[in-house]
């Protein structure tokens, strides 16, 4: 009986291991598929998600079908288009690939050793607009909010796209500006901001295309 029962919890616990690891997996961009194709082709072997050793990505929103990564040669269309940055660990190194949340459109961007991502802006961009040299013009204490087209964008603990979410806001909330602007090393403009009980960081635009505004 007791064996019994050990077997039972065993099968238990796998199970619920199981829905835990799907359930992980659902909340990846489905579109991640685009850029492990990709990276397949540049390892030349077939890969799957599973033979990641690991993954992170972030929502953009980028000002051409670039994605913030263009190539010598090729031309864009210049409309916003948002997507996804993925950054993929696969052998010693991270590879980042952007990818168009319709999934037509696949930009490498760069790749460097696991746990050593270079300084310096994201891709083969040094065409980059400097958004650092001219920040909006917030001010502590102002009130600020999303443009409402964005949608809405995560607030991170530090000044960085890859640093740690600590919530979500959206054109509805309003934030106030405790400091800033901070430039990170990808010529980003970050703004900390508070928003009822939610502190973090927030970027105010990338290559022109602006997140942020004056709340009315």
């Amino acid at each position: 009986m007791f064996k019994r029962t050990s077997l039972l919890l065993i099968f238990v616990l796998l199970l619920t291991l199981a829905f835990s690891v799907q359930a992980q997996e659902a909340k990846v961009p489905m579109i991640i598929d685009g850029a492990i194709d990709a990276l397949a082709t540049k390892v030349g072997k077939p890969l799957s998600l599973t033979d990641l050793n690991g993954y992170s990505w972030n929502a953009e929103l980028y000002p051409d079908t670039s994605l913030g990564c263009p190539q010598a040669g090729q031309t864009y269309t210049q409309v916003s288009t948002s997507g996804v940055q993925f950054f993929l660990d696969y052998g010693p190194n991270t590879y980042e690939y952007h990818v168009s949340d319709d999934g037509k459109y696949v930009s490498f961007c760069q790749s460097y050793p696991v746990g050593q991502p270079p300084a310096g802006t994201t891709g083969t961009a040094p065409q980059a607009v400097g958004l650092c040299a001219e920040p909006l013009a917030f001010t502590v204490g102002q009130d600020i909010r999303v443009i409402a087209s964005i949608g809405g964008l995560y607030l991170r603990e530090k000044p960085d796209s890859v640093a740690k979410r600590v919530g979500r806001v959206t054109a509805k909330d309003t934030l106030k500006v405790v400091a800033g602007p901070e430039c990170n090393a990808k010529n980003l403009q970050w703004w900390q901001v508070e928003s009822g009980s939610l502190k973090g960081w927030i970027s105010e635009g990338r290559r022109g295309v602006y997140f942020l505004e004056a709340a009315q």
